[in-house]
């Protein structure tokens, strides 16, 4: 069985058998092939990494102890691959490879769905952010925007819509209008903005106090914000 590679010439494309060749499609460039779905995928985290030249050093450690405990788990079923093979147990070796090419579509998908889940967050911050969010505070709002929406990555680029909802920018900034109406807490106030701006108590003063009853209806997290950036609610 062919060793599958996300990215593969067009001289390997055409020694693959027909079902593996169901797993491809052909490169931007015309000048290959790739895995359906992963490249599109690889190109995404490409920006990511390029966008974060460096990483927490911690986390560094955690991606190479995993990437070893893989290495070391690939190398194991190799091994007994070819044990089986020398014992002309063919079908139980064939089992490990359809195994192992099943466990490496599984992390391909759950990579691609922890890749979405972080530019979903991202898109959300950063439409709250145009529309006067305050961004040390917006990590609250932008879950329960991401709850309100559905999130798309193409070839046109990322696409934000409205759950349920018929896709166009009105139905959005309808969306984003009625947060920001029911928790300016989050939002600058009108006519201040970026980084640094004066907390409000929703009618565009910058005294950090809030009405007890608007202060009730916010979730524990958005409380804690509130109080931590030096709000203090008021009868």
């Amino acid at each position: 069985m062919a060793k599958l590679d996300i990215t593969i010439a067009k001289e390997a494309y055409d020694a693959l058998s027909d079902e593996l060749k169901t797993f491809y499609v052909a490169t931007q460039d015309g000048k290959g092939f790739e895995l359906e779905g992963v490249g599109s995928i690889q190109r995404a985290l490409d920006a990511e990494k390029t966008k974060k030249a460096t990483k927490p050093e911690l986390m560094t450690e955690l991606e190479e102890l995993r990437q070893f405990k893989l290495d070391q788990e690939a190398a194991a079923a190799k091994a007994a691959e070819k044990d089986l093979e020398a014992q002309g147990k063919y079908e139980e070796a064939l089992a490990i490879k359809e195994k192992a090419w099943q466990e490496r579509i599984d992390k391909e998908a759950a990579d691609k769905a922890q890749l979405l889940t972080r530019l979903h967050n991202e898109a959300a911050k950063s439409e709250l952010i145009k529309r006067g969010g305050i961004p040390e505070r917006v990590d609250y709002l932008a879950a329960e925007i991401v709850n309100q929406t559905e999130f798309e990555l193409g070839e046109a680029g990322a696409v934000l819509r409205k759950k349920g909802g018929i896709g166009d920018a009105a139905e959005l900034e309808a969306m984003f209008g009625e947060a920001k109406n029911a928790k300016p807490f989050f939002f600058a106030a009108d006519g201040a903005s970026g980084s640094g701006a004066s907390g409000s108590d929703g009618t565009g003063g910058s005294a950090k106090t809030m009405p007890m009853a608007q202060f009730g209806a916010l979730g524990v997290k958005e409380q804690a914000a509130f109080i931590k950036s030096g709000g203090t609610p008021v009868d």
